[in-house]
């Protein structure tokens, strides 16, 4: 878990970070569930993985055109790179 978190912030949200945020980042991530214990907090009580799996990637069918609209604007006004101050 703790790689993937830190993978993906590497990649999103380290580069708008500056060292203070960076910082808390590092400490946070050390609070990060292991994965048994965040799964079964994204699941019902009685739910099994497959089915928490099958929501998991139906939410992610419908949120992928919405996320490529988002890109699409940003590319159109040359933002895809833009770094807030």
């Amino acid at each position: 878990m703790e790689k993937v978190v830190e993978e993906s912030y590497e990649i999103t949200l380290k580069p708008c970070h500056g060292w203070i945020s960076s910082a808390a980042f590092r400490i946070t991530l050390k609070l990060l569930p292991d994965n048994k214990n965040f799964i079964a907090l994204l699941k019902d009580k009685d739910e099994s993985y497959d089915t928490l799996k099958e929501d998991m990637e139906s939410l992610v069918s419908l949120l992928a055109p919405i996320l490529e609209e988002i890109h699409s604007i940003l590319r159109f006004y040359k933002l895809e790179r833009f770094k807030p101050i």
